[in-house]
């Protein structure tokens, strides 16, 4: 019992892909713990924020430059897309609260 439920339950960390693909999940854990708790056990975000795996990972994305032309520009790094409930690691990306355009919403 525990969290939002009244039922006996179980609460899991994924990551998955864009095409919602499962690409990692942790043993489950108590639902009584928030998210700031729950990844302090997961061993890949953890690992993840501490820089001891994947720290060299490069992956390119595109841009615009000063002319308007369309560039490739190289990145460094690993990201996880949370909601705003997690610790405010480095690793870890909010979603936006501002929006200064448009298309951000």
């Amino acid at each position: 019992m525990g969290g939002k439920s009244k039922f006996t339950c179980q609460s899991f960390n994924l990551i998955c892909n864009h095409r919602q693909r499962i690409l990692y999940t942790r043993a489950g854990y108590t639902p009584r713990w928030n998210d700031k708790i729950s990844i302090l056990f997961d061993d890949l975000a953890r690992d993840l924020a501490n820089d001891t795996i994947m720290k060299y990972n490069t992956f390119v994305l595109y841009d615009y430059d000063h002319l308007g032309e369309m560039i490739e520009v190289n990145y460094c790094g690993n990201w996880l897309i949370v909601d705003n409930g997690y610790l405010d690691w480095s690793v870890t990306i909010p979603p936006m609260k501002e929006k200064m355009y448009y298309n951000e919403t």
